[in-house]
């Protein structure tokens, strides 16, 4: 049994490197239609050129620029969103004349933060619209990458670590301590261990949110070819900034919490309220994760699909978490005891946890999986 558990271990160790390198899903407020549309031909100027993307945008970080026949600015330098549908881009055109235009534009999505730019030429006129033109008239540049995921992923380990803890102090050690007296000559160095693993996971959830607001800022700065304190107010005010600062201010709740009452939270013997508080906080974390992901821009009914979201990281964060602080808290006990009944009762615990927890965070990630992919066929 013991070179069982010792096996499962590395496993789990391993599955943790797989989880934390794996590539992330991204989407993008990208253009769904051009009015005018790109490459055509028009007999006048028209009064606006307007965008309708995939996704919501934010206004005061987006911007649209039409340049004339001649190269001057043809636009009225007044970009806004539709009232009705935020989803709809547009500025306001004066005439200069026949020729080829030339639209530009920079958004960012408000509904999963990522920046998106572009270009598309239309034409007044005259018959052919350009050289550009016909080589197709338009082209999209989304701007997720490596960098990004990782700082994603640090956040998501932090909020995993966090989450485990708790669940193994509550449902695994406590338990264990009632029906195992051997385990209380451990308890300090479980106290030991726990403390650590939760101070890293909030150490973790806040430097993957500020490493996140750091380079997406710097993104911005490469963007808008702007100072850095410059675009840094200015993606303050989005909601993806909004959204990571409450993760943040989250994870510094949990640790202060934990670091009053720590005395309190070792010796009870059941959960205490401060644990629920830290569940409820976490399940925050998670919604306003789930907030500002491309569930949130689905056109099918898309508070469902912020809800579906939420679930899946909530549960996927126990399984995972679960799998790291069962790995990390109790594997030194059974270690040192060789107690097979221990060893047996621990991982018959954890494996109801994690049951549950990867049952539910299978179902809703089929959901996920679909609106992230758009189509069924990816979903198997």
């Amino acid at each position: 049994m013991f070179k069982k558990f010792m096996a499962i271990r590395r496993f789990f160790l391993l599955l943790l490197i797989t989880a934390a390198l794996a590539d992330q899903a991204f989407a993008h407020a990208t253009p769904l239609q051009y009015d005018p549309a790109a490459s055509s031909v028009l007999s006048k100027a028209p009064a606006k050129v307007q965008i309708h993307f995939s996704e919501r945008i934010e206004p005061r970080v987006s911007n649209i620029t039409v340049l004339g026949p001649d190269g001057s600015r043809a636009d009225l330098s007044d970009s806004a969103l539709d009232r009705v549908d935020p989803r709809n881009y547009s500025v306001d055109l004066r005439d200069a004349g026949a020729g080829t235009y030339t639209v530009s534009w920079e958004v960012i999505s408000s509904d999963d933060g990522h920046f998106t730019k572009g270009a598309y030429v239309f034409s007044v006129g005259i018959a052919k619209p350009g050289a550009s033109a016909e080589s197709g008239g338009f082209q999209t540049i989304h701007s997720s990458s490596a960098p990004e995921a990782l700082t994603l992923a640090v956040e998501l380990i932090g909020s995993a670590l966090i989450l485990g803890a708790l669940f193994v102090l509550a449902f695994i050690w406590r338990p264990m301590r009632h029906y195992f007296p051997e385990a209380k000559s451990a308890e300090r160095e479980f106290a030991g261990r726990f403390q650590f693993l939760l101070i890293t996971g909030c150490i973790f959830s806040f430097a993957g949110g500020l490493a996140y607001l750091i380079y997406k800022t710097n993104e911005l700065v490469l963007l808008r070819e702007t100072t850095f304190f410059g675009a840094w107010n200015s993606f303050l005010s989005t909601n993806s900034a909004l959204y990571t600062i409450y993760r943040m201010i989250g994870a510094v709740f949990i640790l202060a919490g934990f670091l009053a009452l720590r005395k309190r939270i070792f010796a009870a013997e059941r959960i205490t309220s401060i644990e629920c508080m830290f569940l409820v906080v976490l399940a925050l974390i998670d919604l306003a994760r789930a907030r500002i992901s491309h569930a949130a821009a689905s056109t099918f009914h898309p508070a469902f699909g912020v809800m579906m979201n939420f679930v899946h990281l909530f549960f996927k964060d126990a399984w995972i978490g679960g799998i790291i602080a069962t790995v990390w808290l109790l594997s030194p006990l059974i270690r040192k005891s060789r107690n097979a009944r221990m060893a047996a009762f621990a991982l018959t615990s954890f494996s109801r946890i994690a049951s549950v927890a990867l049952g539910i965070a299978g179902v809703t990630g089929v959901y996920v999986v679909w609106l992230h992919l758009k189509s069924f066929s990816y979903i198997l």
